[in-house]
């Protein structure tokens, strides 16, 4: 399951996409202060050797390898930082620039 967090107050801020798999996850923010396409989260350990699709309504979107989930605790306070600092890219997590 993938879906997109915004802050109500100022939508057009930033916005995060968050991905749950059970005890896993996966972040992408894009905002004032990410280049063009965003950033997405990056574990500290290679979690898959290959790309990891998450469902977004009917469309299948891919994160990069071999870094992209974290557990689900990171995820959980990413989005808990996100929502109570009106839109800033949360701490709880790491970040990697991808394509």
């Amino acid at each position: 399951m993938l879906l997109t967090v915004v802050v109500a107050e100022d939508p057009w801020k930033s916005e995060l996409s968050v991905g749950i798999d059970g005890d896993k996850g996966v972040l992408h923010y894009a905002g004032e202060d990410t280049p063009p396409h965003g950033v997405d989260s990056k574990s500290p350990t290679p979690t898959s050797p290959a790309p990891v699709i998450y469902n977004y309504i009917s469309a299948d979107t891919e994160f990069p390898p071999p870094h992209a989930e974290v557990p689900f605790p990171a995820v959980e306070a990413a989005v808990i930082e996100y929502l109570t600092t009106e839109g800033d890219r949360p701490t709880a997590v790491d970040w990697q620039t991808t394509g």
